[in-house]
């Protein structure tokens, strides 16, 4: 019974001996310098790990970083700054048939780039071996700390340290990524001939997440609560006014301009973040996400400013200014929404990102169950209007019936809608 124990305890030993082969932290700070994530991870606990010691000439890097289940990449650039743009960039490129290569890149301002010598992918670089085991990826090489190539920085130099990781295109051999689904830079400038612990540079992380959360509250929860009160629910206390105004509309423009405050603070934010540079093109989805995004935004900007210039309630072109504030309103949402997804897609390497089409169904089902309340209400109060009498006792029972209905979906789209905005931002918060 024993020696089976024994061997049990040998072979977990072994495992763990194993997996932390390929990503060893043990010579950080002490022969090494490092850059890894989460910052001062050990061995197998890390996610990713950059690793580099001085050669005199040249420079000896390690990547390390758990493989994803489809062709990928894995990159370290060499920055002036802690954002992309004119940057040196080494990218090691591992496909599922195992097949690994590796290139020489300049990351020109607004994310274009070519390799420095379409002759030579590798150029500056040597010593380069693959290992691919255990769910981990493993590229080494060597990097000429200077040569006579334009744009080739030179590591005796500090810089800013960035890795970044995506799905990798192999129909083009010189292809550059256009996709990170993963981007970290370092919190200060590198000495390459350190063997300093570099951390994780956390502002642009935050303010990113600030944005995102900002803009799922805004628009999963108070837009909708705020167009759902002028559509449905315009008969809450409707004999009294509350400032001037009638208490749905205390409630819509509060919720909207809210909105809108809030989507201005979170577009000041990610800019802020992303050192006010706007996203290039060629990253297709987060140029889409900014776009909509900016446009979704300026609309909202502009509905309260519209608002403020409606004409009275008895002057002719007030049918045409509710049916423009109410389709720019439509156009602004719709927008929002497919903003929502784009920008959760960027967020969420997983599947969370699917948690919103939960959030979508609901929505349909709510709309479905509003209307179909809301045709009973005006059906039955113009049966009545075409009778020309007395609401009965039973049309009374039936009117209330439907808005108190009404006003139970509103609490549980409340509830629901909270449900499903929490769990949004507790993921982007906790990514």
């Amino acid at each position: 019974m024993n020696s089976y124990i024994c061997y049990f305890l040998s072979f977990i030993l072994l495992i763990q001996i194993k997996s932390s082969y390929l990503i060893d932290t043990s010579d950080c700070e002490k022969t090494s310098g490092c850059f890894r994530e989460p910052n001062k991870c050990e061995n197998s606990n890390c996610q990713h790990l950059v690793k580099w010691k001085d050669f005199g000439d040249s420079t000896q890097f390690t990547l390390v970083t758990k493989t994803l289940p489809s062709d990928f990449y894995f990159a370290v650039g060499f920055s002036t700054d802690e954002y992309m743009g004119n940057d040196n960039v080494v990218i090691a490129f591992r496909k599922q048939s195992g097949y690994s290569t590796i290139g020489s890149f300049f990351n020109y301002e607004g994310y274009s780039s070519e390799i420095f010598d379409k002759n030579d992918i590798r150029i500056g670089l040597s010593e380069i071996s693959f290992v691919n085991e255990d769910n981990y990826f493993y590229c080494s090489f060597n990097r000429k700390k200077s040569m006579n190539v334009d744009n080739y920085f030179n590591l005796d130099n500090k810089y800013y340290l960035l890795i970044a990781k995506g799905d990798a295109d192999f129909d083009d051999p010189n292809a550059y990524p256009t996709y990170h689904e993963f981007r970290l830079s370092s919190s200060e400038l590198v000495d390459f001939s350190s063997t300093d612990n570099i951390e994780i540079s956390t502002r642009p992380i935050k303010l990113a997440k600030a944005h995102g959360i900002l803009m799922m509250f805004s628009w999963m929860f108070l837009s909708t609560l705020g167009i759902l009160f002028a559509r449905y629910y315009k008969y809450l206390n409707s004999n009294k006014t509350y400032f001037g105004v009638q208490l749905w509309f205390v409630f819509h423009r509060s919720l909207m301009v809210s909105v809108t405050m809030l989507s201005l603070l979170g577009l000041l934010l990610i800019l802020i973040a992303k050192n006010w540079k706007w996203t290039s093109s060629i990253l297709k989805i987060n140029f889409t996400h900014s776009i909509i995004g900016i446009l979704t935004i300026s609309f909202s900007v502009f509905q309260p400013i519209y608002a403020v210039f409606r004409p009275g309630k008895d002057a002719p072109n007030r049918g045409f200014f509710n049916w423009a504030h109410r389709l720019f309103g439509i156009l602004t949402y719709v927008l929002s929404i497919v903003s929502v997804f784009l920008g959760s897609i960027l967020f969420f390497s997983n599947k969370n990102w699917m948690i919103l089409i939960g959030w979508v169904a609901w929505l349909v089902l709510l709309i479905f169950l509003l209307e179909i309340s809301e045709y009973k209400i005006r059906s039955n109060e113009a049966k009545v209007s075409n009778e020309k009498t007395e609401f009965s006792e039973n049309d009374k029972r039936t009117s209330l019936f439907n808005r108190n209905f009404k006003s139970f979906i509103l609490v549980v789209h409340i509830v629901i809608s909270s449900a499903f905005a929490v769990a949004i931002m507790v993921l982007i918060s906790t990514i």
